[in-house]
């Protein structure tokens, strides 16, 4: 019996390091992807509830390693870590989750395959890799603590490395379930630190900063996909499409919050024009077709729509400060590059700032030393985004008179 005991004692340490992963693992990291399978496998129907979720299924690995324990005792007398093997390959399999794919659990069968030939070939070879039945003192024991738990961390380190470990799949995911509950703050603000940004989270943002009526004050202030600056209709982002379309959120809630969904194969921005022009764009979502202009650099159509929208300025200039920022940087930018522009305006505070601007850009030579210098300075403000999506072509205006 005594000679057991160390033994049972490395086994329930690698038992407790296993489980323990695998709560943390599934509640705290993998509950985004399993609320997706779940949503997208039940049609809607179900919800996955995340602590229940992983309570049920460490429980069912646990039961499984149990079993294998029962049917391997004998022949991996001092290896219980591999006992692990079967439960581990299980949760790599169910966290294999494809997002953006016909099916979810791509790998499942291949997983199920593999899980089997490597048992088989674990109880088959696994005696002549020169276990001793008996651990005969303290170093025997520590030597077999060790390599249990090097062979723990590994099958941890399969598991890490084969599921469904995508940044960005989980931020979108995150700020999507923030916009089904309602918390369009939390939903604009995901992935903000961590600098990720994606065509589906601009979208999402774009969508939950115009519900709360500050798309206008921050949007550019958020890291944009680096897809936009080379694509002529980036606006196109604001709205579902094949290749970006929602994961769990229903488009619904977007079409009533515009005013009526789109034709099919119609862009965003065309679609906010048509609905403006035949005054069924709804009042909360009209920032949307501004931001639109402003996405695909469109100041002209931006000047135009805005005049519609909001009085740009009065004679003691108060309304220019209630302009959201990004819309007073896009017409301080416009008065500079047009002679005769749509909308005229001037706050001296900002005009100074965009002077700024294009003198750091005479400053500094093409290239990545201007464009660090301009991110640092300016890489909140719409001047910047104009600036990279006209792929650096942006030419310095002199001071108007």
């Amino acid at each position: 019996m005594k000679n057991n005991q160390p033994l049972a004692l490395v086994s329930a340490l690698c038992s407790l390091i296993a489980v323990a992963f695998i709560f943390i693992y599934l509640y705290c990291f993998q509950a985004d992807l399993l609320f997706y399978a779940q949503h997208v496998l039940s049609g809607g129907v179900t919800v996955y509830q995340p602590l229940v979720g992983a309570i049920v299924v460490t429980t069912v690995l646990l039961i499984v390693q149990l079993v294998t324990s029962s049917l391997s005792r004998k022949v991996m007398l001092l290896a219980p870590a591999l006992r692990w093997l079967p439960s581990m390959a299980l949760l790599a399999a169910l966290t294999d989750i494809h997002v953006d794919s016909d099916s979810v659990f791509g790998h499942v069968w291949c997983w199920m395959m593999g899980l089997a030939v490597l048992f088989c070939l674990v109880l088959k070879n696994v005696r002549p890799m020169g276990f001793q039945p008996r651990l005969r003192n303290t170093d025997h024991v520590l030597q077999c603590l060790f390599y249990n738990l090097l062979l723990l961390a590994l099958l941890i380190g399969g598991v890490l490395t084969t599921a469904n470990t995508d940044e960005r799949n989980h931020m979108e995911l995150a700020a999507e379930q923030a916009l089904r509950d309602g918390d369009y703050s939390k939903a604009a603000s995901v992935g903000k630190r961590q600098m990720v940004s994606t065509p589906r989270l601009t979208m999402i943002r774009a969508y939950a900063m115009a519900v709360e009526g500050e798309v206008g004050e921050k949007l550019f202030q958020q890291p944009l996909p680096a897809v936009l600056d080379n694509d002529e209709c980036a606006s196109s982002v604001l709205f579902p499409t094949t290749g970006n379309k929602f994961l769990i959120f229903s488009d619904t809630n977007l079409w009533q919050f515009v005013g009526a969904a789109p034709s099919r194969g119609m862009s965003a921005r065309e679609c906010l024009r048509l609905l403006h022009k035949r005054a069924k764009l709804r009042t909360e979502a009209r920032d949307l077709l501004l931001i639109a202009c402003l996405l695909d650099c469109d100041l002209d159509a931006f000047a135009k729509y805005l005049a519609d929208f909001y009085q740009p300025t009065d004679e003691e200039g108060a309304s220019a400060q209630q302009l959201p920022k990004h819309y007073r940087e896009a017409l301080i930018m416009l008065n500079h590059l047009r002679t005769d522009p749509v909308v005229e305006f001037s706050v001296p505070e900002m005009d100074a700032d965009f002077e700024d601007f294009q003198s750091t850009i005479k400053k500094h030579p093409a290239g990545a030393l201007r464009d660090n210098a301009l991110r640092d300075l300016f890489g909140s403000s719409y001047w910047y985004y104009y600036y990279s999506k006209q792929n650096h072509r942006f030419t310095p205006q002199p001071p108007a008179l």
